[in-house]
């Protein structure tokens, strides 16, 4: 019953190695919350504005605020947590790993909408889908290596592993499903800027009702989705998810948590029932091996008795000397 347990792990981690590496992970997504007004030099601003210097390299202002970035965590570590325990059910999940792929697949959610909805044309400075790529190509190599590391490791990390990707789909999922404001809408006048007319992105909606109606379009503005329909999408997969590690946990409901789960399925009778027959087990090798031990001690006695019957025997042995013996077979 202990379900706060399912967003407190984040906490703990096995070493300072595991915490830095983490921590270095999420300083390359500190921009998920928002922009600070800080400048890189003088005049350069580290977040991008309309009229800034046109070879400076910013940030863009898709911060969606603390409050999201809070659910979203609870969202990943949930998430991650149910599905990556299917495998080895009743295992301990520990690290922030699960938030920092979570991040990540909420920064490839809102960089995909605002690459799809061409915001990065309205800004001035050149080239800025190229810096868009390049998160994201540092995104994928942070899944690459983590995917790496569990086939190397001969799949010992595969309760990590499914975490980690379980956290990235549900951060992803949570920005479609309740379509964060970006930034403090003065950079483009909405706060959801993102969210474009489905005429946009593909002639087949020929009528007005049609072409007016919302759309989310990723990466291109040919890849347009209607709002309702990627959030029927993200529900369905987040509801499967839960589904899945539901069932999974009814199903090993007798596996022995030792402390360790969240909570456990069914009755502690199942569990129980077992420890008499793993007490009797143990009782048994016991058992055997004082009687092994007993056969042996008596096997020793024998033998020092052996020896004690020998040395009496031999005590009562008379030696001769030399001449004596000599003159006595003369």
């Amino acid at each position: 019953g202990e379900f706060w347990r399912f967003f407190t792990y984040f906490m703990l981690h096995s070493d300072f190695q595991h915490l830095c590496v983490n921590l270095f992970h999420l300083m390359d997504a500190l921009d998920l919350e928002g922009v600070p007004d800080l400048e890189m030099s003088p005049g350069v601003p580290l977040k991008c504005t309309r009229d800034g210097p046109v070879a400076s390299i910013c940030y863009p202002d898709i911060g969606i605020g603390w409050n999201n970035v809070v659910g979203i965590m609870a969202t990943v570590l949930a998430f991650g947590a149910l599905l990556g325990t299917i495998k080895n059910f009743g295992a301990l999940v520990q690290g922030a790993s699960s938030v920092c792929f979570g991040v990540d697949g909420a920064l490839i959610a809102l960089y995909g909408v605002f690459l799809g909805a061409g915001l990065d044309q309205k800004l001035r400075i050149p080239e800025f889908g190229a810096f868009f790529w390049m998160r994201i190509a540092i995104i994928a190599f942070h899944i690459v290596i983590d995917i790496v590391q569990s086939v190397c490791g001969s799949g010992k990390d595969t309760v990590g592993t499914v975490a980690h990707m379980a956290s990235l789909v549900a951060g992803f999922c949570y920005v479609i499903i309740f379509l964060p404001p970006m930034g403090d809408g003065s950079f483009f006048g909405s706060d959801r800027p993102y969210i474009v007319n489905c005429g946009m992105t593909s002639p087949k909606y020929v009528t007005l009702d049609e072409a007016t109606t919302q759309c989310l379009a990723f990466f291109r503005r040919s890849n347009g989705i209607e709002i309702g329909t990627a959030q029927a999408i993200a529900c369905t997969i987040l509801g499967a998810g839960v589904l899945v590690a539901l069932v999974n946990a009814f199903l090993k409901r007798d596996i022995s948590d030792d402390g360790i789960a969240v909570f456990s399925c069914g009755d502690s009778a199942p569990s129980e029932a077992k420890k008499p027959t793993v007490l009797d087990d143990e009782r048994s090798a016991l058992d055997s091996e004082i009687k092994l031990r007993e056969r042996a001690l008596n096997e020793f006695k024998e033998s020092v008795e052996i020896l004690e019957r020998l040395h009496r025997n031999l005590s009562n042995v008379t030696f001769r000397d030399g001449t004596q013996a000599a003159a006595t077979a003369s």
